[in-house]
């Protein structure tokens, strides 16, 4: 994730209460080809976990997958806990996490919310976000990251 504006720990601005990432791929990159298991079976250790908090140990990463066609599934990457950063520093790349598939059988993208400069929206189907939403901070930067990365 990247901010547009610097957080401080000090000010209880840094404690993360939500993270989710949805991935689009083709069937099969996470599970066997099939739509009846909600499992990811196709990730090799599972998710690494690259977050710097400072509430190590009292959160951790799940993960999900759906599909809802013969040719693509939807990846859930969710945080559940609480985890506080030390700082957050504007414009300043901070890596959640990390995976890897068993093998490569096509390309991975965000889910796009609404359509945007790499293409349209993605199914209306999923109730599926791509945020992190900041406890601490209030009012309309409370869930600044939301939207697809990149933008604000």
């Amino acid at each position: 994730m990247k901010s547009d504006a610097a957080y401080s720990a000090s000010s209880n601005q840094t404690t993360i209460s939500t993270i989710q990432y949805t991935l689009v791929a083709p069937i099969g990159t996470f599970a066997p080809i099939s739509a009846t298991s909600t499992s990811m079976t196709n990730l090799v250790g599972g998710v690494e976990d690259l977050l710097p908090s400072t509430n190590a140990g009292n959160y951790i990463w799940s993960t999900q997958r759906t599909a809802l066609n013969t040719t693509t599934e939807y990846g859930y990457f969710a945080l559940t806990g609480s985890p506080i950063l030390p700082n957050i520093v504007a414009g300043v790349e901070i890596p959640l996490f990390r995976f890897r598939t068993q093998a490569c059988i096509g390309s991975i993208r965000m889910y796009r919310n609404v359509a945007d400069g790499t293409g349209g929206a993605d199914t209306p189907k999923l109730n599926s976000a791509n945020s992190i939403y900041l406890s601490g901070v209030s009012g309309a930067l409370s869930d600044s990251y939301k939207d697809n990365y990149g933008t604000a």
